[in-house]
């Protein structure tokens, strides 16, 4: 049997930028569905990116949320992980604005850690051996190998980042078209020289909520 392996030369890294918001897109229904489908004439729109909702009337709990769409019509998408059975009805309005992302030109390779429950010790005195239950789990870290160069506007976003604490958006999309899309905030951006060498660093971003196949 063949193998299904991916070849992973040719993955584009990205992040998101902060304050610097596509064009908003009108909405004139959201089903109560699961996921939610979103109904935007002539949007524009393409799986994999991600909208922040607002200004929706009845089926207010999407405003003020972001989310990673995917199985798009000209004038419909899927809100990935939006459940809105148990939404209020929409009324009206509100608009879907995409964010934009600065691309790397500098990654080298990438890891995504899933997150790892905590040990919580229930070990008592008549125990025979360690006893635990599983406690509450993290939502992993994402980390990047890449050439430093201060210059490169996704770096730019990283340092940013670092220096905020602010969470963002960060997508890796892979030769075969395949999507993640993750939300995370900045902890490290490492620098490295060395003799005969170029500068090297290392980005370590602590997720926070899904991470997101489309």
């Amino acid at each position: 049997m063949a193998s299904n392996s991916i070849l992973s030369q040719g993955t584009r890294f990205q992040i998101q930028k902060l304050g610097t918001n596509g064009s908003p897109k009108t909405i004139t229904g959201i089903s109560a569905a699961n996921p939610a489908v979103v109904t935007s004439t002539a949007h524009g729109l393409a799986t994999g990116d991600v909208v922040t909702i607002a200004a929706v009337v009845g089926m207010t709990q999407v405003n003020g949320q972001s989310y990673v769409i995917k199985n798009l019509t000209a004038n419909t998408f899927e809100l990935v992980g939006c459940n809105s059975t148990t939404f209020t009805a929409y009324g009206s309005g509100g608009t879907a604005t995409p964010f934009t992302f600065a691309e790397s030109n500098e990654h080298k390779s990438y890891t995504v850690s899933p997150g790892q429950a905590s040990d919580i010790d229930k070990t008592t005195m008549i125990s025979t051996a360690k006893e635990f239950g599983v406690g509450l789990s993290d939502t992993g870290t994402f980390d990047v190998e890449l050439n430093y160069v201060e210059a490169d506007v996704a770096q730019v976003e990283m340092k940013i980042g670092l220096l905020d604490s602010s969470e963002r958006w960060f997508r890796i999309i892979k030769r075969n078209g395949g999507i993640s899309a993750m939300k995370g905030s900045v902890r490290s951006l490492s620098e490295t020289g060395a003799v005969d060498g170029i500068f090297t660093g290392s980005l370590s971003v602590r997720l926070s909520g899904t991470k997101y196949e489309v």
